[in-house]
């Protein structure tokens, strides 16, 4: 009997956790939804990387998305790669380019075909943010193959192309119905279990 307390307590303590970490990670995606900027800032990737060092968070670690669009993208060629989906149709276009100080280092994936010359007549807007694996890896007009690893200076971003003011405002109304699902399988389960007791 006291075994089956224990469990239960147990069990409302785990759901209690899981409530209150769900709340929060809601509240936080409704915080990014209403703060996203309507549309990206034009700015050089340095102008840029200074404004992703100021923007702290302001909401646990949520903080207004760093939506900008490069405008002197300095394009590493062989770095340009169409990646194909099943079917042999490119499904979307990778990329490397750097400022005039070749100091930092923004990786891009895009939806659809371009090549390097059409990617260096375009501003690419997006979220942008500090990656936080190392090392990575691309290929460059001049160096070849290079990898940039934990001793590297070189600052390394990741430009979000999808991530939109349409998408964030998606984001939490689908984590708002993420309960119901979960509450029918429960509820299923209840009533198989009940179904069992009876038969």
């Amino acid at each position: 009997m006291k075994q089956n307390i224990v469990v239960k307590i147990v069990f409302a303590i785990l759901f209690g956790l899981l409530g209150f970490s769900y709340l929060l990670l809601l509240g936080g995606t409704l915080y990014e939804a209403v703060v996203f900027p309507q549309f990206p800032q034009k700015a050089t990737l340095s102008q840029a990387i200074v404004m992703d060092s100021q923007n702290k968070p302001v909401f646990l670690f949520f903080r207004k998305a760093n939506y900008v669009s490069i405008t002197d993208a300095i394009w590493d060629c062989a770095s340009v790669k169409q990646v194909d989906a099943p079917g042999n149709k490119v499904d979307h276009t990778d990329g490397v380019f750097s400022n005039a100080n070749m100091d930092a280092f923004v990786f891009v994936q895009l939806k659809g075909s371009y090549t390097c010359q059409e990617l260096q007549k375009m501003d690419i807007a997006g979220k942008l943010e500090r990656m936080t694996k190392r090392p990575v890896a691309y290929e460059s007009d001049t160096n070849g193959s290079v990898i940039l690893g934990e001793q590297s200076e070189a600052i390394t971003l990741e430009l979000c192309t999808h991530c939109t003011p349409l998408e964030a405002r998606l984001f939490p109304l689908l984590f708002f119905f993420i309960p119901f699902p979960m509450w029918g399988i429960f509820v299923y389960g209840k009533c198989q279990q009940l179904n069992q007791d009876m038969g």
